[in-house]
């Protein structure tokens, strides 16, 4: 959102501002940056980053500074995607730095399925190069919510962004507001106070576990067909294998035999429950039936929602994967009731 050409006013400082006539710079609004959910973010990022990088006795103090020559985001980057980027660590000459921070940012864009176009938009060498915080902020919320969902980011968060143009011989400015975070990462909106909200929420225990307990029987009767069996929807859930699978299961999952904990974080109950209850087969190659990795698992949970939405008429947002990765149990009833509700006669 942009506000029209003003004239720039005295404490922009405009000497720091030597334009040519029709150029334009930009600048984030000083006060912007201190805004306590900004402040709470960068922290949040920074320890993010450090804990990440622990092992490589790497410290990060400074996004801006620390960040911007692709050092630490090449060793970041390695680690997450597991990838190798075949750039020298060390480079000292301004092309270097571009250099490597091409190669840093193609291995993340791959990642994360994003087209050139849409990246650079959002975080260009050049942005990224020139210390500009959005843009920075921008490509380390968009790691955490792949690679690390289980981090709590502040919801909301955007800065204002200052745009100065000279015209006419006069600096002229406009305000941009630049959003980092969806207004839905950080807690419950007011549509989430529900009446599963509430059971969580509320100090009757009892209430709560027999409305797990319910749930609980649903999943048993179905996934009772692939003998498997869920024992606790709040932290993981265990295969009792009571005898063979069933024909087309003994051999599509051989993996389900051998694995003596499934945790109901990974996606693949869900998926498993949504074909058994519609009556299809969910081919292996389209979802990770032993997911050893946050990424994994987060594949497998969006596959389960989008399921949900195409055959089930389920919608529950998109930051609802996240939810349950993050062993959010409100997230976790609500998909499982909105299946329950619609099979509970089902045998």
């Amino acid at each position: 959102m942009e506000d029209p050409l003003h004239p720039a006013p005295f404490e922009l400082s405009l000497d720091g501002f030597q334009l040519a006539e029709g150029e334009e710079r930009s600048m984030i609004e000083p006060q912007s940056k201190e805004h306590p959910l900004v402040q709470e973010t960068i922290r949040t990022l920074i320890e993010w980053i450090n804990m990440e990088l622990s092992e490589d006795r790497i410290l990060v103090r400074d996004l801006e500074s620390d960040l911007y020559d692709g050092q630490v985001l090449q060793k970041l980057v390695e680690k997450l995607i597991a990838v190798k980027i075949n750039h020298p660590e060390v480079s000292q000459t301004e092309m270097g730095q571009r250099q490597r921070l091409k190669l840093v940012l193609d291995e993340v864009n791959t990642a994360l399925n994003l087209s050139p176009v849409w990246a650079a938009q959002h975080w260009s060498i050049s942005s990224i190069f020139d210390r500009d915080l959005v843009a920075i902020l921008r490509l380390l919320v968009a790691l955490v919510r792949r690679f690390a969902p289980s981090v709590r980011l502040p919801r909301g968060v955007q800065m204002t962004v200052l745009i100065v143009r000279k015209i006419n011989g006069v600096l002229q400015h406009r305000r941009q507001t630049q959003p980092i975070t969806d207004t839905d990462e950080y807690q419950d909106t007011d549509i989430d106070h529900d009446a599963i909200s509430a059971l969580v929420d509320c100090a009757v225990p009892e209430k709560l576990a027999a409305f797990q307990q319910t749930l609980l029987d649903f999943m048993n009767r179905h996934l009772g067909k692939l003998n498997l069996t869920v024992s606790n929807l709040e932290t993981e859930a265990s295969p009792a294998h009571r005898g063979r699978f069933g024909s087309i299961y003994i051999v599509a999952l051989p993996a389900l035999k051998n694995n003596t904990i499934m945790k109901m974080d990974d996606g693949v109950y869900f998926i498993l429950l949504m074909g058994l209850l519609r009556g299809f087969f969910v081919p292996l190659h389209a979802y990770h039936i032993t997911p050893v990795s946050n990424a994994q698992r987060l594949t497998n949970l969006q596959l389960a929602l989008q399921m949900a939405e195409d055959v089930e008429g389920i919608s529950l947002g998109s930051g609802h994967a996240d939810d349950v990765l993050r062993h959010d149990l409100k997230a976790t009833l609500r998909l499982l009731y909105s299946l329950y509700a619609r099979h509970k006669d089902d045998v």
